[in-house]
């Protein structure tokens, strides 16, 4: 199956650009920036730590429009399709660390550390220069993708981090800890995959469900008549019920609307973007 050689996918796939794993200077500003990159990170997480996924609370007003700005301009996440293109992203990383998920250490400071977020090119600098203050290790490029294979069996979506002009500096392996889930009205702040899930075969899907209990998205997925009905606007395109459908019902569709973070702009993504028979 492919997803993210370029060859099937007709727009670009930042993270699959050697130019954007920079381990080089981004300018004093940003510079200066990046080197408080975990405290900042930190401290907007603080900001939501009381916050239940998807309870009650909801940030309005000023405070939604100034997140939705930070992620749509400095910071924020993209899922990936499937393992395969986690590993593409860590095969073009110039510097890899490893370092313990700060959505779980911040939200939820009574649990033990998992080591399981890899900082790349950027951050890694940023973490070993500061390694004094924040636990880091390093590791190698097939100790990475050892990482990631495990959090993925257990089922995680995978994510890659973007900083400024969508450059590579994280890939992590994401839960229910996940910042992302605490602020859902934060439009873009965890962006989908450029795929999203769908019902590829409906005469194969007999209603088991059991791609629900694989779902990081309350909502993405219903059953009617006997057969699961997804929401594209809700799904976040990680793949995980697509691999663990038993009946292989469901598969990749093309995404209408996407955040390009190239030119940060919302754009629809058309119905040639992707051949579909490159992923059957």
């Amino acid at each position: 199956m492919c997803l993210a050689c370029g060859e099937h996918v007709a727009e670009r796939l930042w993270y699959l650009e050697p130019e954007k794993h920079r381990i080089r200077s981004m300018g004093l500003v940003r510079d200066t920036i990046n080197d408080r990159l975990h405290p900042l990170v930190s401290t907007a997480l603080k900001v939501f730590r009381h916050k239940q996924p998807y309870g009650a609370f909801r940030f309005t007003g000023v405070s939604k429009g100034l997140l939705n700005w930070l992620t749509r301009t400095w910071h924020g996440v993209q899922v990936l399709p499937d393992q395969d293109t986690a590993f593409k992203v860590i095969d073009l990383a110039n510097e890899l660390a490893l370092i313990p998920c700060v959505c779980r250490q911040v939200l939820n400071p009574d649990l033990p550390l998992e080591w399981k977020c890899i900082g790349l090119n950027v951050a890694a600098r940023v973490y070993f220069r500061h390694q004094a203050q924040n636990p880091v290790r390093a590791i190698n490029k097939q100790e990475a993708k050892s990482i990631v294979a495990d959090w993925r069996q257990r089922g995680a979506y995978l994510s890659v981090g973007w900083l400024w002009d969508a450059n590579v500096i994280w890939l992590c392996s994401c839960d229910e800890y996940c910042g992302g889930h605490r602020v859902p009205e934060v439009e873009w702040g965890m962006v989908p995959s450029f795929v999203a899930s769908g019902l590829v075969r409906p005469e194969a899907c007999d209603g088991c469900q059991e791609c629900a209990r694989w779902c990081h998205r309350p909502g993405a997925l219903t059953f009617q008549g006997g057969r699961v009905v997804h929401d594209q606007a809700m799904c976040l395109g990680c793949g995980q019920c697509i691999e663990h459908c038993p009946t292989g019902a469901l598969g990749y569709v093309p995404r209408t609307v996407f955040y390009d973070l190239l030119t940060k702009t919302v754009r629809p993504l058309g119905e040639g973007a992707i051949k579909l028979s490159s992923l059957e």
